[in-house]
């Protein structure tokens, strides 16, 4: 029983689309707001934590790594690349909590859309989960779930600990960064045919959509990622506002008691 249930936790053999009822999308954006107020809530308490970014990002590792092990050994794939957003963020937000603190400003539009990525793309994947073909439980299931969730907790870490305040120029910068990366994506899923973040094929309304001819289909999914991006960015900003300024507050009072001791 339990050999079987590992061999089907690891195989590479397609079971299913897996289905996902109201009820459990509910659930889904439930946790995800418990994520975010958990993450600011954990900052207010403890201002200056600079472990607990660390953490997240060791976790996110792990998951990363486990599962595009398997993407390679398994070869469930023929292009196993890491071309969608949420990913790439996941790639980007790691390596941020491991350089110097100085990078985060010296590579500004990237941090900036890393973070922002990392909390539009788990609150999508959960109003419409487009996981892989396979029934519970298995590997890249925990890892679209799991991985999502620590996402967006690893989003609202960033931006409490970002000491700049979120501007215009940081989301025009982001938005540049954003149409770059969409035009690389955009080159590789069509030479080696292979959906990278759906702009060959949109997981919602895909038919008409394609009816419009594939120059008119890009722009389409061109427009909604910049637009859903912006929204994503305000919100986030919004957060910012009336969540750090409490944050900034007792972390220079924690510095300054710190220096008289």
């Amino acid at each position: 029983m339990q050999e079987k249930l590992w061999k089907d936790f690891f195989s590479s053999v397609p079971t299913g689309e897996p289905t996902f009822t109201v009820p459990v999308i509910i659930a889904l954006q439930a946790l995800l707001v418990l994520g975010v107020l958990g993450t600011a809530l954990w900052y207010r308490k403890f201002p200056d934590s600079q472990r607990f970014l660390k953490v997240i990002a060791g976790l996110q590792l792990v998951e990363f790594l486990s599962v595009n092990i398997w993407y390679r050994v398994a070869g469930y794939l023929a292009y196993p690349l890491p071309l969608y957003h949420c990913r790439l963020a996941k790639i980007l937000l790691i390596l941020f909590a491991f350089l110097p603190r100085k990078t985060r400003r010296t590579l500004r539009p990237l941090f900036i859309y890393a973070v922002v990525m990392a909390f539009f793309g788990p609150i999508s994947s959960f109003v419409y989960p487009n996981p892989d073909p396979f029934q519970w439980p298995h590997i890249t299931l925990v890892s679209y779930f799991f991985g999502h969730f620590n996402l967006i907790v690893f989003a609202m870490a960033y931006m409490m600990e970002d000491e700049l305040r979120w501007t215009w120029k940081d989301l025009v910068h982001s938005q540049i960064l954003l149409l770059v990366f969409n035009l690389g994506i955009l080159v590789v899923a069509r030479q080696t045919q292979t959906n990278y973040s759906y702009l060959l094929e949109s997981p919602l309304f895909n038919a008409k959509l394609q009816a419009f001819g594939p120059t008119v289909f890009v722009v389409i999914m061109f427009a909604a990622y910049a637009i859903l991006y912006s929204v994503s960015f305000f919100i986030m900003k919004s957060i910012e506002h009336k969540a750090k300024k409490e944050i900034f507050l007792k972390r220079e009072l924690l510095v300054a008691s710190k220096e008289t001791m």
